[in-house]
């Protein structure tokens, strides 16, 4: 399971803004947001996230192209023998030029059948869209808004999680707020432990829980576009500034167009 918030041009000038707490084992290892190359066409291009070391994959990132790519897990009674890594399915996605065509391959891979169950969201300052594929495959376009998904269905009212995240946003910014209120209010929510009848965003285990946090702005002015990586419990964890290597991919990319 993981829990991914995304305001999609909600915020004034920053149309893509994501929270995303990743759970996983404990003991699976993965390195911080770096700049990846291609993973199969090097003409491709390159993008900014983690790295799953175990399978080569990624649960989110974002390419030179302002495309974010993220994937949750979903569960999925009818899981095919040695299904293909999700995450590695991240990385082609990200490979993409736009999240119309990111949104394309997700659809032709999972229509499949053949991976595990996951939901993936792919969005870019003028486009977005999910894919959830569990037992049931679904596409959706995302209209401008709040959207929240764990691991069951987009915005899913049945969700404590995503009901806790609704209430913390709605107490801690409005329309009128800047990008600094909603990373303050971020980093609130996805540190926020079970209370008061409330369930727990970021969660603790002895095996299992909450292993880093990420908050990603996409700015209409690339220079000012942030990145923010927790490697652990955001209870615990600082947030680091990585947005440098994603201006530097930005750079790059408007001074060797492809």
């Amino acid at each position: 399971m993981c829990l991914l918030t995304a305001a999609y041009q909600v915020i004034p000038d920053w149309p893509v803004f994501i929270l995303a707490n990743r759970e996983e084992s404990l003991q699976r290892a993965s390195a911080g947001p770096r700049i990846n190359t291609p993973a199969v066409n090097e003409s491709a291009f390159s993008w900014v996230g983690g790295v799953d070391l175990a399978a080569g994959g990624t649960w989110l990132g974002v390419n030179e192209c302002s495309v974010v790519v993220a994937v949750t897990n979903r569960p999925k009674i009818r899981i095919p023998p040695k299904p293909p890594s999700r995450g590695t399915l991240c990385r082609l996605l990200l490979e993409q030029s736009t999240a119309d065509t990111a949104m394309e391959l997700a659809k032709s891979e999972l229509e499949t059948g053949r991976y595990a169950g996951c939901n993936i969201v792919i969005l870019a300052p003028n486009q977005a869209g999910i894919v959830e594929a569990g037992d049931d495959f679904h596409f959706d376009r995302l209209d401008s808004g709040i959207h929240l998904i764990t691991n069951g269905t987009l915005n899913d009212p049945h969700d404590r999680r995503i009901d806790r995240v609704h209430q913390m946003l709605e107490q801690g910014v409005d329309n009128r707020c800047t990008v600094d209120d909603w990373i303050t209010a971020a980093k609130s929510i996805g540190s926020a432990h079970e209370g008061d009848g409330q369930a727990a965003v970021c969660l603790h285990g002895e095996t299992w829980g909450t292993v880093s946090s990420t908050i990603v702005g996409i700015s209409s002015l690339p220079d000012r576009s942030l990145y923010l990586y927790a490697n652990g419990t955001p209870c615990n964890a600082e947030y680091e500034d990585v947005s440098p290597l994603l201006r530097k991919q930005f750079k790059e990319r408007r001074t060797s167009p492809r």
